[in-house]
């Protein structure tokens, strides 16, 4: 079995025993898919077991187990853990609210975050900046621009709360 997938049952048996109340919180959950409760236990168990022949078999986490533990605890460690091993970066689509009035106005904005952003990308290119700056700014901004888009969305009429929006632990 890879490394990546060790990893990832590691980290999804991690995330359900973390929870409150542990797997025995999460299997009913997981049961409805009509598997019994210690076949839950067993796909979620990161060792390896030994089968009836003598033979070892390896955890395997299904993908469906893995999603739905991340939707109910919140733990995203095993997306993160996916992402890093093909070089992606995991970005959160969450979005505040847009707190002007009209379109025109979240806009608007939107200017003064982004030039603070362009400015103290100068600021650290030159030396007198910090990564932290830019980090902060960049957050700032992205921010902004995301209550503009989801002001666009639903000016256009689409429900932008299911595309914007960051797992909490329930469904």
């Amino acid at each position: 079995m890879s490394e990546l997938s060790q990893r990832i049952a590691r980290l999804v048996h991690n995330a359900a025993s973390s929870y409150p109340g542990g797997i025995a919180a999460i299997a009913p959950r997981l049961m409805e898919d009509g598997r019994a409760e210690r076949t839950v236990y067993q796909d979620l168990n990161p060792q390896p077991r030994k089968l009836g022949d003598g033979r070892m078999k390896p955890p395997c986490t299904k993908i469906g187990d893995m999603v739905r533990v991340m939707e109910i605890t919140g733990n995203l460690e095993p997306l993160y853990a996916l992402c890093a091993h093909f070089g992606l970066v995991p970005t959160s689509l969450n979005a505040l609210e847009p707190d002007a009035p009209n379109m025109e106005r979240e806009m608007l904005q939107d200017v003064p975050s982004v030039v603070r952003l362009h400015e103290d990308c100068d600021r650290l290119a030159e030396g007198a900046g910090s990564v932290e700056e830019v980090l902060g700014a960049l957050d700032f901004a992205t921010n902004d621009l995301r209550q503009t888009v989801v002001m666009t969305l639903e000016k256009a009429g689409f429900d932008a709360r299911p595309l914007f929006r960051r797992i909490r632990g329930k469904r």
